[in-house]
């Protein structure tokens, strides 16, 4: 694209830019570098000529066509980061059929209202092409994403400015998700019972270490039984230290869930289940899709989720005042920021916490006379 440059022993702004035969030009614009008005119209100059470079080039079928540069700088830019690399595939497909629909074959066809169609395009859904119906933040999780493709299109000289730069789009804040009572973790177990064991195995292990469903599959191989048991999850969400594995000690009540399963599964690596579908699933199944179904099939756990199972076992830690420090390694949480809101403490929490605060008692009578005489002593 085209550019100003200054020369030795002149006092004029150089241009330089491809003329209509490709050919590279370099001329003096005879505009003084100097002077604060001649610099502006070179500026301007310097403008037009990018123009007419980007219009010839972008008549070109090929310029800035979506299949020729995204996919291989996604593929460059996150071949280190598989889940990355993985989850920005997902968004970038499920775009991709939106601008197929919309016939806009071409970054330089994007326009800002489309921000908006896809945003009610995402929230319905579109089964003749086999996307299924979105979030709002899920919508603007691809719409943040398209974001960061543009302003690479603007580096890569495909277009001149970005046209989703500050949508405005607000993130729907998430519904809190609640502690889950004794009574609702036995109702859990008792409807478990009429499951696949693979939901047994996920629940139990989810209840007494904190992590989350995906981490719930863990290696056999990763459970150290003996005095001190241990389990080690790999490659957990986010967490201290980025994807890096982390272990942690193993509750008392999960021995004997994985002595047993050790002695069924022998295979080297096997892992703890096998997340099997069930006849007739769709293809959009997945294990959490299994515990969604459980919950909302039932009017007392309507409100729950698997995931409350993580929230749980962090509240149930504060309550026994278990430190702060040794919880987030528990749970492999990075920031007490985001530890905190996890707990769920209420106002009863705090009774016994109020107790150790030690105050000057409150008499029961009052001696009307120390009374009088101050009020005498103030009033002199």
């Amino acid at each position: 694209m085209a550019s100003l440059k200054k020369k030795q022993r002149s006092p004029f702004w150089y241009i330089k830019y491809r003329d209509t035969s490709g050919k590279i030009i370099e001329e003096s614009t005879n505009l003084r570098h100097d002077l604060a008005g001649q610099t502006r119209k070179a500026k301007i100059l310097k403008a037009e000529r990018t123009q007419e470079e980007l219009q010839r080039f972008n008549n070109k079928p090929a310029c800035g066509q979506w299949s020729n540069w995204v996919p291989d700088f996604l593929q460059v830019r996150y071949e280190n980061q598989v889940e990355t690399f993985t989850s920005y595939q997902t968004r970038w497909n499920n775009f991709q059929i939106f601008l197929e629909i919309k016939d806009i074959p071409r970054v330089q066809l994007l326009k800002r209202e489309h921000a908006d169609q896809y945003m009610n395009w995402r929230k319905t859904g579109c089964k003749e092409k086999h996307v299924r119906r979105g979030h709002h933040n899920t919508a603007l999780a691809e719409l943040k994403l398209m974001t960061m493709l543009l302003d690479e299109a603007v580096q890569r000289e495909y277009i001149l400015r970005n046209p989703f730069y500050k949508l405005g789009i607000r993130k729907v804040p998430a519904k809190e998700k609640p502690e889950m009572t004794d009574e609702e973790i036995e109702l859990c177990r008792i409807l478990l019972k009429d499951k696949p064991d693979w939901m047994t195995i996920a629940f139990e292990i989810a209840l007494f270490t904190g992590c989350r469903l995906a981490e719930t599959n863990v290696i056999l191989s990763d459970v150290v039984l003996g005095p001190k048991p241990t389990v080690t999850f790999r490659n957990p969400k986010g967490g201290r230290g980025g994807n890096k594995d982390y272990t942690v000690p193993l509750h008392a009540e999960l021995v004997g869930l994985f002595e047993e399963l050790k002695c069924t599964r022998t295979l080297p690596d096997q892992r703890a289940y096998d997340p099997l579908p069930p006849e007739g699933a769709s293809e959009w199944w997945t294990p959490s899709r299994a515990f969604h179904r459980m919950f909302k099939g039932h009017p007392k756990l309507k409100h729950l989720t698997f995931h409350c199972l993580r929230v749980t076992f962090i509240t149930r830690g504060a309550r026994e005042h278990v430190d702060i420090t040794i919880m987030m390694k528990l749970v492999n949480h990075a920031t007490e920021a985001i530890h905190r809101i996890y707990q769920r403490l209420g106002v009863a929490d705090m009774s016994e916490d109020l107790k150790k605060i030690s105050l000057p008692k409150r008499s029961v009578t009052v001696d009307m006379t120390v009374l009088n005489n101050t009020a005498g002593t103030i009033n002199q």
